[in-house]
């Protein structure tokens, strides 16, 4: 299993929360679009630096589908790949995973700091075990500003028939209201041959 493959198994387990005040994350709509630089690749080897463009490309049948195109061209985008199927009510989700941090009711409503969340998902006779915790607000500036930002931790490991681990999953995303969407994602999976990394900044988010 590679490292994008951990990645998107935490599409199902990040578990939401609810605390107060309305609205808190905006909904995503179609044609909404993000251009990010990322860098990918082994902890011991110089990362590979891509510029990667990812649209909501339709809302329909309850699901908002993620596309990517080459920002470069983005007038361009009738051969937009599909990245992504999630549930309609996101509000807050990773495109190059699947990932919801947040959806439905609980886009209206602040996380609490410091609030933990655990859940388990099975895949191919293996456990993902992932804890997620909500930090608070940071500031961060990539190429598209500075932005404070809300800050989710999460942290986990993939257990075997066995119950042994062999695999470790940490992840931080930072999201931003004025952006629509996540203006970084840090990602780390440590497995037995080797550590790969993943980063994306945002630097281009939709338009008001």
């Amino acid at each position: 299993m590679n490292a994008r493959a951990l990645l998107t198994a935490v599409a199902t387990v990040i578990p939401l929360t609810a605390t107060a005040s309305a609205p808190y994350f905006p909904p995503l709509a179609k044609g909404d679009s993000w251009a990010y630089a990322v860098e990918q690749g082994p902890a011991d080897k110089t990362p590979t630096l891509t510029l990667n463009g990812v649209e909501v490309r339709k809302k329909s049948k309850g699901q908002l589908v993620f596309g990517s195109f080459d920002p470069r061209n983005a007038r361009d985008k009738r051969s937009l790949d599909v990245m992504h199927t999630v549930d309609v009510n996101a509000c807050v989700a990773d495109p190059f995973t699947g990932a919801i941090l947040r959806q439905g009711a609980r886009c209206e409503q602040a996380p609490a700091v410091d609030e933990v969340w655990r859940g388990d998902l099975k895949i191919d006779q293996r456990t993902l075990q992932i804890e997620t915790t909500f930090k608070g607000r940071e500031e961060i500036t990539v190429g598209a500003g500075k932005f404070n930002a809300l800050k989710f931790v999460c942290s986990g490991a993939f257990l075997n028939s066995e119950g042994q681990k062999f695999a470790l999953l940490e992840i931080t995303y930072w999201y931003a209201a004025e952006a629509k969407g996540l203006v970084k994602i840090d990602s780390r999976a440590t497995m037995r041959d080797g550590v790969q990394l993943f980063t994306a900044s945002l630097e281009s988010f939709p338009a008001k």
